[in-house]
C-alpha cells in the first residue's frame, strides 16, 4: 500500500526507462499540540489532495535543551513520557489503516525539510497554526524551505482553538477584546465555534507513503537526554498515558459513566464560592495535558458537551466548563497579538516591582520543592514535581508567593511550570503568567490596578489566598495532608495553617491580645470570618503569620514585631 523512496534512488516507470522523477507526497505535519485524528483539519485536507500523504512529527533537538535562566530542560522527563505515549498511540492508530507515523530526530525541522524535498515531490504540507514567537519562527523556517525547493505551499488551519481565528470579528483579530471579558461576550454573542471535522476514512483514502529516512520513537526519555520519569504517583486521582484513546477514554468516563461533569466539577475556582474546591476528586476534568497536546480537539469536546447537556442535564458545572473553554482561546488569541511581550521581564504591561526582580537559587530552591513552610504553597508545588500536574488555583498561589513574598525573577517560575508541567502548552504557560501574575507584584494592569505589596519581599506575607484559599478548597486539609505528611498528625484548620501550632505563636497570642481589635484573627473554626479577616489584614500582614514567616526565613524580625 506504501509508496517508499530511498534517498538517491532510481523510479522506474511504467516502460520500464529509468527517470529521476521524485515521487509526489502530501505531508501532514503533526506538532505537539494535535497528536490525534479526529477533527485534525490539516489531516483530513492532506488526504483529500490525491497525493500520497506522509505522516511526519520531528522531534526538534530545541524541544530539550536548558532553559536560558533556571538550565532546566525545557521538556522534563513527566511530559517528555506523555508525548512519547501520544507519539505510539498516535502511530498505532496510522498503522491499523494501513498508514505509518515517520519520526525524524536529532535535526531541527527546517533540516528535516530540506532532506525531505531532496526525496518528494512535495505537492503540500499541511500543518496546525502557532501563535507564539518561536513556534512562528519554526514555521517561517519551513515555509523558506519549502520555496527554496519550489515545493507546495505550507497550508496552516487552526487545530488546537475552539474558534478558527479567521472566525473572529475583524476589530477583535486585529487589536484584542477587553481582557477576557471583552473576548468571552466575543465568542457567546459575535462568533461561534463550528462543528468537529468527521475523521476521515484513512483506509479508503490517499495511499500511505513511506520515507526510509524516518528514525525510530525512543524507547524511553534516556534516549532524549533526560533523566527517568518517576514511576506514577499513586496518589494522584489520574494516572495520565498520552495518547487519543486515553482521551477519548476520560471524557466518556467523566462525562457519561460518572456523570461527574454535572456533579463535581468546580473548574479553575478562582473565586470562593460555598462549596467549591478545585482540591476534591472529579471536581476538575483532569482533561488538560491531553487537550494541550492536541490528543482531545476542543471543537470535539464542546461537542461532546452539548451532547451530554441534551442527553442528561445542564449545570452550573457544565456551563463552568465552557468558560474554561473561552478562557483557553482567550489565552492563546491574546499571545498571538502581545508576540514577544509575554517572555520580556517587564511583562505585558511594561512594569516592575519597586525594588527590582531577584534571582536568588538558594531562595528558589525550596519553592520548586514544596519546601517554604507555607502548606497551600507547598503542596502543589510537591504534586507538581511529583505527577507534572496541580491545580489552577494551586498554581496561582504558587507563582504569587515567588513574585511578591520571595521577589524573585518571574521567569524562572515559568521555565520551573515549562520544564515540569505535563499539560505545558507555550501560550498558557507564558501569558498566564505576565497576565495574571506579574501584575500582583508590579502594581496591575492595564484594566484594572492591582495593589502593589505593601512591604518588600521576604519581611511580611503578602500572599492572602495562602490562608483563604486554602480554607475554601481545602477546609479540612485533606490535599494539604496527601502531599505534606509531616502534617498528618495535626487538624485540618492547624495544617492549613501551621504557625498557630508553634511556640512562637504564644508570643504572637500576647502581641494579638494588644493589636487593634480588627487585627485579631477570629477562632480556627470560625473559618468564614478567618477568611474575611485574611482579605481584610493580610496585605499589611498578620501577626501571628509574620512571626512564622520570619521563623521559617531565619530573619529577625523588625524591631514592631518583636
Amino acid at each position: 500500500r506504501g509508496l517508499s523512496l530511498r534517498a538517491g534512488q532510481t523510479m522506474v516507470s511504467e516502460s520500464g526507462v529509468g527517470t529521476h522523477q521524485r515521487p509526489s507526497v502530501a505531508v501532514v505535519w503533526f506538532k505537539t499540540t494535535d497528536l490525534r485524528t479526529h477533527d485534525h483539519e490539516p489531516l483530513s485536507a492532506a488526504h483529500a489532495s490525491g497525493h500520497p500523504v506522509l505522516h511526519l512529527f520531528v522531534l526538534d533537538p530545541r524541544w530539550f535543551r536548558k532553559t536560558p535562566l533556571g538550565g532546566f530542560p525545557r521538556t522534563g522527563p513527566i511530559r517528555a513520557r506523555f508525548q512519547l505515549q501520544a507519539l505510539e498511540d498516535l502511530a498505532q492508530r496510522l498503522r491499523s489503516e494501513g498508514h505509518e507515523l515517520c519520526i525524524r530526530r536529532g535535526k531541527s525541522t527546517a533540516a528535516v525539510f530540506a532532506e525531505l524535498c531532496e526525496d518528494f515531490e512535495v505537492a503540500g504540507v499541511y500543518a496546525s497554526n502557532e501563535v507564539c514567537p518561536e513556534e512562528l519562527r519554526v514555521e517561517q523556517a519551513v515555509r523558506e524551505v519549502l520555496s527554496a525547493r519550489g515545493a507546495g505551499a505550507l497550508r496552516l488551519s487552526w487545530t488546537y482553538e475552539l474558534h478558527h481565528h479567521a472566525d473572529l470579528p475583524e476589530d477583535v483579530r486585529r487589536k484584542g477584546a477587553s481582557g477576557f471579558s471583552g473576548y468571552r461576550r466575543c465568542f457567546a454573542e459575535r462568533c461561534r465555534a463550528r462543528q468537529p471535522l468527521p475523521r476521515p476514512d484513512l483506509a479508503k483514502t490517499a495511499p500511505g507513503a513511506r520515507w526510509p529516512r524516518g528514525d525510530a520513537l525512543p524507547a524511553g526519555v534516556e534516549e532524549l537526554g533526560l533523566p527517568p520519569a518517576p514511576p506514577p504517583d499513586g496518589r494522584a486521582e489520574v494516572a495520565w498515558r498520552g495518547g487519543e484513546t486515553a482521551a477519548l477514554e476520560r471524557v466518556k468516563q467523566y462525562f457519561f459513566e460518572s456523570d461527574a461533569i454535572a456533579l463535581d466539577f468546580a473548574g479553575a475556582t478562582n473565586f470562593p464560592h460555598e462549596g467549591h474546591s478545585s482540591t476534591k476528586a472529579g471536581s476538575l476534568t483532569k482533561l488538560s495535558p491531553w487537550l494541550s497536546h492536541g490528543c482531545l480537539s476542543a471543537r470535539w469536546l464542546l461537542a461532546e458537551l452539548r451532547r451530554y447537556e441534551k442527553e442528561r442535564q445542564k449545570s452550573d458545572s457544565t456551563a463552568r466548563l465552557v468558560h474554561e473553554l473561552y478562557f483557553r482561546d482567550f489565552v492563546r488569541f491574546s499571545s498571538l497579538l502581545k508576540g514577544s511581550k509575554i517572555f520580556k521581564l517587564d511583562g505585558i504591561y511594561g512594569r516592575h516591582p519597586p525594588g527590582g526582580w531577584l534571582q536568588d537559587r538558594e531562595v528558589l530552591e525550596p519553592w520548586f520543592h514544596g519546601q517554604t513552610g507555607f502548606p497551600f504553597v507547598d503542596a502543589p508545588m510537591r504534586e507538581l514535581e511529583a505527577t507534572g500536574h496541580c491545580s489552577h488555583a494551586g498554581r496561582e498561589v504558587a507563582a504569587w508567593f515567588l513574585v511578591c513574598d520571595l521577589g524573585l525573577d518571574w521567569r524562572l517560575g515559568a521555565e520551573w511550570f515549562e520544564s515540569t508541567l505535563v499539560d505545558y502548552e507555550p501560550a498558557s504557560n507564558w501569558f498566564n503568567w505576565a497576565f495574571t501574575i506579574v501584575p500582583r507584584a508590579t502594581g496591575g494592569n492595564s484594566i484594572q490596578e492591582e495593589a502593589s505589596p505593601y512591604q518588600p519581599p521576604r519581611t511580611r506575607l503578602q500572599t492572602l489566598e495562602v490562608v483563604y484559599w486554602a480554607a475554601q478548597h481545602d477546609p479540612e486539609a485533606e490535599y494539604i495532608k496527601l502531599w505534606l505528611p509531616e502534617l498528618g498528625q495535626l487538624d485540618g484548620a492547624l495544617a492549613r495553617e501551621p504557625w498557630r501550632a508553634t511556640r512562637v505563636a504564644s508570643q504572637a497570642a500576647a502581641r494579638e491580645r494588644r493589636a487593634p481589635a480588627e487585627e485579631r484573627p477570629p477562632a480556627v473554626g470560625r473559618e468564614r470570618e478567618r477568611i474575611g479577616w485574611a482579605r481584610r489584614t493580610f496585605s499589611a500582614g498578620g501577626r501571628d503569620i509574620e512571626v512564622w514567616w520570619f521563623s521559617r526565613s531565619g530573619a529577625a524580625p523588625p524591631a514592631e514585631a518583636a
